[in-house]
């Protein structure tokens, strides 16, 4: 037998070169999308029409113009399942139900559900909420790396998991907004839920604010959500600057700025 590291055209890591491209090579195929910014108030909503209009056609194409409302499947004391798409399942909890609902938090949880509360909203003034999106909490499913079936099967429609987590929250915003007319919805998260909670934002426009965590600064990130092609729009905050016409709570928003050069 031959031995491996015979095989190899470079005997061990460190004999590398350190300019090789291929840990990134994937950065080099299509530049991220850069998009000048708007230079007065007055440009923003054209500027800002544009930007989604091209996450719509690349990331988001499997969207409808507006994402109908969830249904109800199922009560379960303090919980629902809803129905979000097709074939899908998700679990949405109460954490705090005020009898006066006049702003109602909806916080997207992560794979780490028990921290999903945080420190979003005022539970004195706002009724709470938790939202598991596919394959978060309650339909959480096996991984196994590789091959890891249910995200590859995403893949080959043209989808992700990630987008489809979008269109959960974006449903289930729009599931509480029916029940509670009156009621302002805001979306929170940190994290992966966190970036998820902003593309929701930007793509339903009945959402009031948005309050996050930390959230990572780029979608090239491990702890990123996976959206096919956004990259090539915009990244992370350019995305967070779509809702400067709305409420946004973060303690990156002046970090994002520095980002956007401004």
């Amino acid at each position: 037998p031959i031995k491996p590291e015979e095989l190899r055209v470079f005997p061990s890591d460190e004999n590398i070169p350190p300019d090789a491209l291929n840990a990134k090579i994937d950065q080099s195929f299509v530049p991220t999308g850069e998009p000048a910014l708007p230079k007065s108030r007055e440009e923003f909503a054209s500027w800002k029409k544009t930007l989604i209009g091209k996450l719509r056609q690349v990331t988001f194409n499997h969207f409808p113009e507006r994402i109908p409302a969830a249904t109800l499947v199922r009560t379960e004391g303090e919980q629902v399942w809803i129905n979000t798409e097709e074939n899908i399942q998700v679990r949405l909890r109460k954490l705090v139900d005020l009898e006066e609902q006049k702003t109602i938090v909806l916080v997207v949880a992560n794979e780490d559900i028990d921290r999903a509360r945080m420190n979003f909203g005022d539970e004195k003034q706002d009724t709470m909420f938790v939202v598991e999106p596919r394959g978060i909490g309650a339909t959480q499913w096996t991984t196994k790396n590789p091959p890891n079936y249910v995200e590859r099967s995403h893949y080959l429609l043209g989808r992700t998991v990630d987008s489809g987590r979008v269109w959960d929250v974006i449903a289930a915003a729009r599931y509480l907004k029916n029940k509670h007319p009156a009621a302002s919805i805001k979306l929170a998260g940190e994290g992966r839920g966190g970036v998820i909670a902003v593309y929701a934002a930007i793509l339903e426009g009945e959402i009031s604010a948005v309050i996050l965590g930390q959230i990572p600064e780029s979608l090239m990130e491990a702890n990123a959500p996976a959206l096919l092609n956004s990259l090539r729009v915009c990244d992370l905050p350019i995305a967070v600057g779509l809702l400067a016409d709305r409420e946004v709570q973060s303690p990156q928003l002046g970090k994002f700025f520095r980002l956007q050069g401004k």
